[in-house]
């Protein structure tokens, strides 16, 4: 299984679980965008300013943060060491980490919204 169809299927499972919890607590809201909690999530985007589709991505990227995500972008051009001590090699590339899961690697902002609760 490709990570990315990986990291998309574990986010979909936490979104189920999460709402399948609330449903058994008793929970007497919905969850959506204006209830959900993403200060939980870091994310870390490994880009380079003369690549397209990390340009694509930014937008997305700020709407997560504003929503309370911890977003830390690299560029890979300015900090070299870290790209490599992370393993990047193509960009855009994304490391998701909360309290309830593994570090999560992919390469599309998709998969990021759907670990992060993609109602954004």
């Amino acid at each position: 299984m490709k990570e990315e169809h990986f990291g998309l299927a574990v986010g979909f499972l936490l979104l189920a679980v999460t709402i399948l919890c609330a449903c058994m607590a008793g929970c007497s809201h919905q969850m959506g965008p204006d209830t959900y909690d993403y200060s939980m999530y870091t994310v870390v985007a490994y880009m380079d300013d003369q690549c397209d589709p990390c340009q694509e991505v930014k937008q997305s990227l700020e709407l997560l943060e504003a929503a309370g995500a911890r977003v830390i972008i690299v560029d890979v051009h300015e900090d070299p060491r870290k790209a490599e001590i992370w393993g990047v090699t193509d960009v855009p590339t994304f490391f998701i980490s909360s309290p309830h899961s593994d570090t999560i690697r992919t390469y599309t902002i998709e998969t990021v919204l759907a670990v992060c609760g993609g109602y954004l």
